[in-house]
């Protein structure tokens, strides 16, 4: 664009390039409805490539079911194991990764990580829904997880809540939890890449009567 802008007359009642000819440039003009040639249009037009990959190995096993009875209930329970594997693979073409178009820099990455997870829940039934009785329960969770990055580790979540039933049709929740995750691998992986988010526009606000 910037060499097609870069125009001068061509002496024969055209515009031609000033510089880049030998590299095909065309010369660009902005205004007006079709101005721009189909060739120049060729010329600026990028055609971009994004290739992405995502794959996932999971393996899921648990149980549940009624562990005992309280004087309130059966104490419900689940527990379980989880193995997972994520893999990631971008591939860019030379413009996205160099950042050499108007859309925002993506560069190539590959990675994978790894993950064993272990996890128990139960509800506890507190108090009975009895004639004259309230019903109370208590909710419990843990969750470990060991990824196979080495700035990451074992992650530790858990929860614990109440739930108060006065009557059949109110129930009053309460909850304190700790929840985790890993980076996911476009954060662990990707070189430095592109975002417009903090653009701004330097003309917003300004009109034909704005000094300065």
């Amino acid at each position: 664009m910037r060499n097609g802008l870069d125009a001068e007359d061509d002496g024969a009642g055209g515009i031609q390039c000033a510089d880049a000819r030998a590299d095909g440039c065309v010369a660009i003009n902005l205004f007006g409805v079709g101005a721009i040639s189909d060739a120049g249009a060729g010329y600026i037009r990028a055609n971009l490539m994004l290739d992405t990959t995502v794959k996932q190995h999971n393996f899921l096993a648990y149980m549940a079911g009624n562990l005992f009875e309280l004087p309130a209930g059966p104490v419900g329970v689940a527990f379980g194991f989880e193995y997972r594997k994520d893999q990631q693979d971008v591939v860019t073409d030379a413009l996205s990764n160099s950042g050499g178009s108007t859309a925002a820099p993506i560069p190539s990455l590959a990675g994978s990580h790894e993950v064993l997870e272990g996890f128990v829940e139960a509800s506890i039934p507190l108090i009975t829904n009895e004639p004259g009785f309230q019903n109370l329960s208590l909710d419990v969770s843990l969750r470990v997880a060991d990824y196979s990055i080495d700035t990451v580790g074992s992650v530790v979540s858990y929860r614990a809540g109440l739930n108060w039933r006065p009557i059949d049709d109110i129930m009053f929740r309460t909850q304190y939890a700790r929840a985790q995750r890993a980076p996911d691998l476009t954060e662990l992986f990707s070189p430095p890449r592109g975002d417009f988010d903090s653009v701004n526009d330097i003309c917003e606000g300004v009109t034909a009567t704005t000094e300065g």
